[in-house]
């Protein structure tokens, strides 16, 4: 109570579980102690918590398996397989997760034509690429990354995965043997390359030549990402009105496929002036079907957040919903 922002950027203690110990911005680790107030009974159940930030996915991993750590986020993907066949270690699962998504802008040749941009989404074997990259870890998606698991989400199963359909629409926006496109991407995080790669092999059974362009992990941010066409972006899951606003909104900073529609923003607005759950449902199913339809994301699948523990540790567990996970219960 009295707190000002001056007061919160440096302590933050409130009513969770842990209490920061000390806080220095810009330091790579912190320092949590256990509230000795917290509301419910018995937890938490250890009384320092120490985080650590290792940005590089290896190194994360090198800390698990030398004992320095006891929970690492987002293992390496590469190592997952190895890590659930080791009795040492434990992988917990959440399907809430991250999607890797290929973004066009809709008002730039060719892109500007639905019909190259479903001829896209036909020549995407989604599990295929589940399969490739993630080692089937994750959640089949319909090009868009707000997920169906969560509330307002559209529900059904994605786009077939139809070359013959992806040929014909090619045909019927002009390019009756085939198109040549330039896909930028980078090493910025770890499977995007793969990704791209498994991605060019399929878009090829329908004619679709998409030559790969890996930029620079240090100024991918600046100089591609809402600057170029045809390239690689990343979405951890949000709710799906915020997700809305962020991605398609015709003002939103990060309308990264340049969906600009009135009648959309319309809905937007109506939606969330609407108090009855079923009519506001429908509203945002609505307007995500449209982005199926129409919209310029690419997305064949959610990656399940996997995270390793080493054997001795429990309680650390998925949560879907609002919170990613639950720490309560560690011990």
């Amino acid at each position: 109570e009295g707190a000002t922002n001056d007061d919160l950027a440096v302590q933050s203690n409130g009513t969770g579980s842990f209490k920061a110990e000390a806080f220095t911005p810009g330091d790579l680790t912190t320092v949590f102690v256990k509230n000795e107030n917290y509301w419910q009974a018995g937890l938490p159940k250890i009384d320092v918590l120490e985080l650590h930030s290792i940005s590089e996915p290896e190194s994360r991993l090198a800390a698990l398996k030398a004992g320095q750590v006891d929970i690492i986020q987002n293992a390496p993907s590469t190592a997952l397989d190895d890590l659930e066949s080791d009795l040492a270690f434990n992988l917990a699962e959440n399907l809430i997760g991250t999607s890797t998504v290929a973004v066009c802008q809709i008002d730039v040749p060719p892109f500007d034509d639905n019909n190259v941009r479903l001829a896209i989404k036909y020549a995407t074997d989604r599990q295929g690429m589940l399969d490739l990259v993630r080692q089937g870890r994750g959640t089949l998606m319909n090009d868009t990354p707000i997920p169906s698991l969560i509330e307002y989400g559209l529900p059904g199963p994605p786009r077939e995965y139809n070359v013959e359909k992806a040929k014909e629409l090619l045909s019927m926006a002009g390019y009756p043997n085939g198109i040549d496109l330039t896909f930028k991407t980078s090493t910025i995080d770890d499977t995007f390359v793969a990704w791209a790669t498994v991605w060019q092999q399929q878009l090829a059974e329908a004619n679709i030549n998409m030559e790969i362009d890996i930029q620079p992990a240090d100024t991918y941010w600046d100089v591609v990402w809402l600057q170029e066409p045809f390239y690689h972006t990343g979405w951890n899951v949000r709710t799906t009105d915020a997700a809305m606003g962020l991605w398609y909104r015709s003002e939103a900073d990060w309308n990264e496929t340049h969906w600009l529609r009135e009648d959309w923003d319309a809905l937007l607005v109506k939606a969330r002036a609407t108090l009855d759950v079923n009519e506001r449902t429908k509203l945002y199913h609505q307007m995500q079907q449209q982005i199926v339809d129409e919209g310029g994301h690419f997305v064949p699948y959610m990656a399940s957040f996997m995270d390793a523990t080493r054997s001795n540790i429990s309680g650390w567990a998925p949560a879907i919903g609002a919170n990613v996970y639950r720490d309560l219960d560690i011990g």
